[in-house]
């Protein structure tokens, strides 16, 4: 990888975080809950002293967040340079077990939004920090991901390998 192309994927994944930090908030703004990869932090900061923000905050509009949000996660995985842990993780369970990335991330999505329902209901004896934000959020974000993947990656990835063609040298 040439250092052309290295720097375009950094721009690429740079511009992807900041998508993504807009799904999460417009999510959030539509207080349906919280994200799946936000939802066990979200649980534990309503009955501890860390916020959420300190824990890792955030989430839940419905479809406008969700959409936002999937483009997001479409953009850091097509970058290829570095991963947040939640598409890391994911990106790892489904390299190692040869899945594809979008179902993959709606499973462990689901799994983490159930394990923050469940930890809510054990910690405070209620449905805390999950709502039905949270679950349209699991089950649509990895989908849209991989449905953006499917239409656009490989003109993306045609950007991003792209090498300029070099300079002729002017005749004399």
């Amino acid at each position: 990888m040439n250092r052309g192309e290295l720097l375009r994927r950094y721009i690429f994944f740079i511009v992807g975080l900041f998508v993504n930090s807009l799904g999460i908030a417009l999510i959030t703004k539509g207080d349906l809950g919280t994200s799946p990869i936000s939802s066990i932090p979200y649980t534990l900061s309503i009955g501890f002293t860390p916020s959420l923000g300190m824990f890792t905050l955030y989430y839940s509009l419905l479809l406008v967040g969700c959409v936002v949000l999937g483009i997001g996660v479409f953009m850091e995985m097509a970058a290829n340079v570095v991963m947040l842990p939640g598409e890391c993780t994911v990106k790892a369970i489904s390299t190692t077990w040869n899945t594809d990335f979008g179902k993959t991330k709606v499973a462990v999505d689901v799994t983490m939004a159930a394990s923050a329902a469940v930890l809510g209901l054990i910690l405070y004896q209620e449905l805390t920090g999950v709502r039905e934000g949270t679950f349209v959020s699991a089950l649509l974000v990895g989908a849209i991901a991989r449905t953006v993947h499917r239409w656009i990656n490989p003109r993306v990835q045609n950007l991003l390998t792209c090498t300029p063609a070099p300079m002729e040298q002017e005749a004399k």
